[in-house]
């Protein structure tokens, strides 16, 4: 198995990152996010 490289890996972190900080925009904007959204879907369903 190939071990990733630095560069991977940092990659992979900042668009986690950029992920996150979009998120949390839209969140101060609209109060809510698909992701909120679908949990709570899943949460009445059960």
């Amino acid at each position: 198995m190939a071990s990733p490289t630095n560069s991977t890996v940092k990659r992979r972190v900042h668009k986690a990152q950029k992920n996150g900080r979009a998120r949390k925009k839209q969140l101060e904007k609209k109060g809510t996010t698909r992701t909120e959204a679908e949990l709570f879907g899943n949460t009445v369903s059960r």
